[in-house]
């Protein structure tokens, strides 16, 4: 799958409660310094257009084990719309 690296762990996200008040979403990794913390990634969006009708098939791209392929930041395109889809064809050719 390919990935892009997070600029900040999101093992130290936050998320707000009811009250108003945020809270961690991983208590147990706030102490921890950010170099202590494992390397993390996420789906990058790409590569998924080219095999589609394979894709198509899957219930979910997430499973329990991948190969992360890192791509930088400014390659990577998350598909939400016809404009983020035409950004992704124009990088690709």
């Amino acid at each position: 799958m390919a990935v892009v690296d997070y600029p900040i762990s999101p093992l130290w996200a936050m998320q707000q409660d009811t009250d108003g008040f945020w809270k961690p979403l991983h208590p147990e990794a706030v102490k921890k310094r950010s170099q202590d913390l494992p390397q993390t990634c996420t789906d990058a969006g790409l590569f998924h257009f080219m095999k589609w009708k394979v894709v198509k098939k899957f219930k979910t791209l997430m499973v329990d084990r991948l190969l992360a392929y890192h791509v930088s930041h400014d390659i990577a395109v998350d598909v939400d719309t016809l404009e983020d889809w035409v950004c992704l064809e124009k990088l690709y050719q």
